[in-house]
């Protein structure tokens, strides 16, 4: 994937690293929710859009995903995307960085320009969850590494 650094510049971000991120699908475009690092090590998520899920990659400029700055200051990553289709959305799993360490989180969005923060679902020194797509017997579940 060729890298349009110079989005970075006009943002005032100098990334370190780009890596880990979650993939979806949205009005038949290819999104890559990607993880990027700065300098200082927070880490914010940025919504790569493709038509055809291989070439001509384009940042989308309204989709940038900082968790609540109250909460998670130290940064998101590890996105893990499920399209919820009872919801009709789709869920964010992600590890966020707060006083206490990582924990795991949840927001939801229809079209990731908004998102809905439910907050963390599990207590800290918790990292990369997965949110099944539907109930199972009545109850969602959620896959973890602690």
């Amino acid at each position: 994937m060729d890298f349009p650094d110079d989005w970075f510049k006009r943002h005032g971000w100098t990334p370190h690293t780009v890596f880990n991120a979650g993939v979806g699908d949205r009005d038949g475009l290819t999104l890559l929710f990607v993880r990027v690092e700065d300098r200082q090590g927070i880490s914010r998520l940025v919504c790569f859009c493709s038509e055809d899920g291989r070439t001509n990659w384009e940042i989308d400029e309204d989709t940038i995903f900082t968790g609540e700055e109250r909460e998670e200051g130290y940064g998101v990553e590890d996105p893990r995307l499920t399209w919820i289709d009872t919801l009709r959305e789709w869920a964010i799993v992600y590890t966020h960085y707060s006083i206490y360490g990582p924990l795991v989180s949840i927001a939801t969005t229809e079209s990731f320009k908004r998102f809905n923060y439910l907050g963390n679902v599990l207590p800290p020194e918790n990292k990369d969850a997965a949110l099944f797509p539907e109930p199972i017997n009545g109850y969602w579940w959620l896959i973890h590494r602690p």
